[in-house]
């Protein structure tokens, strides 16, 4: 009788256990591998977002200080505007006060560029959750082209200028007289970037049935929390990728040749300090999604501001950007 031949009982367990082992394994290196791809991805949109809001505020940088032909030493009256200052000291008030009508006695227009450390949420008056320890940055500006008397917006603020003066108005407004006035009227930009919750702020001064008021939009990180969102909803916004951190660093230059002299961040700057900034320097920590597998166990340094390790689940990176500002230059040099 011809013998059969086959597996044993443990030979076969002996498999099944290799196999199962073996299927771990492949599962392990997959969901491994499905976590670093969407980690990836998570950066790729991440760091796509950040270029953009570089972008946006080097733009604003390169721009600070442009007021049509005129400089922040010229006296631009407030007119029948009020608007509410945005500001954390005495001397850095957003706008140059000002009476009730363009002979009213004027200040200059205060500083194009101005920042602040934020020792706590609250460091400056239109702002209430400012992350502690970030770096808050104000740039002003008009827009690189006039606008007509009829195409001016409700929603905008313009700046009409003289030979040597301006007045503020809002675009529904009856435009102001100015002397020596070509009636030329620039649209007026003020943004103030921060960060909040992982998220870097814009705060955009517009106008909202007739009043200037602050408005907020998020640049880089998740939405803001809505009061309808469920428990579920708010856990992702905590744990979605955004920025952590901003610090900016000011290169001041004491003998007026345009090149920095020294850089430092706004707690360090005196009074003076604010008129010879030529260059600032832009540091982001930004973080990923949310990665049960890892530990964040680095240190990062933004721009001479040590950020200890976290020991969470989140991957992190800097970023960081020079920005020259031309108009500052000019007018430090003279254009030398």
């Amino acid at each position: 009788m011809k013998k059969v031949t086959g597996f044993t009982i443990i030979e076969i367990m002996v498999a099944m256990v290799i196999g199962l082992i073996l299927t771990g394994i492949i599962i392990s290196i997959f969901l491994s591998n499905k976590q670093a791809y969407r980690n990836n991805e998570h950066f790729q949109e991440l760091n796509e977002n950040i270029r953009f809001a570089v972008a946006m505020i080097s733009n604003d940088l390169i721009n600070a200080g442009f007021y049509g032909g005129l400089t922040y030493l010229d006296p631009i009256y407030m007119g029948e505007l009020s608007i509410g200052e945005c500001t954390g000291d005495s001397y850095t008030k957003n706008y140059s006060s000002v009476g009730t009508d363009s002979t009213a006695s004027a200040t200059s227009s205060e500083y194009p560029i101005w920042g602040k450390q934020a020792g706590s949420a609250t460091e400056i008056s239109c702002l209430s959750n400012v992350a502690s320890g970030s770096s808050i940055l104000s740039v002003k500006s008009v827009s690189g082209q006039t606008t007509d008397d009829a195409d001016t917006q409700a929603g905008s603020i313009y700046i009409r200028t003289g030979k040597n003066e301006g007045q503020f108005f809002v675009g529904s407004a009856a435009k102001p007289s100015i002397a020596n006035s070509t009636n030329m009227n620039w649209k007026y930009n003020n943004h103030i970037y921060y960060i909040y919750e992982h998220r870097l702020m814009r705060r955009t001064l517009q106008v909202k049935n007739g009043d200037p008021e602050w408005s907020d939009e998020v640049l880089v990180g998740p939405r803001l929390p809505k009061p309808d969102d469920t428990q579920q909803e708010l856990e992702e916004l905590e744990e979605a990728s955004g920025i952590e951190n901003m610090q900016i660093v000011y290169g001041v230059d004491t003998d007026g040749d345009g090149v920095p002299d020294y850089y430092d961040n706004a707690s360090s700057l005196t009074l003076s300090d604010w008129q010879k900034i030529t260059e600032i320097k832009i540091y982001l920590l930004a973080r990923s999604a949310k990665d049960p597998t890892y530990i964040d166990k680095k240190n990062y340094d933004l721009g001479g501001v040590a950020i200890a390790a976290k020991n969470d689940n989140f991957h992190r990176k800097v970023f960081s950007t020079t920005v020259f500002l031309r108009n500052q230059w000019y007018l430090i040099t003279g254009g030398i």
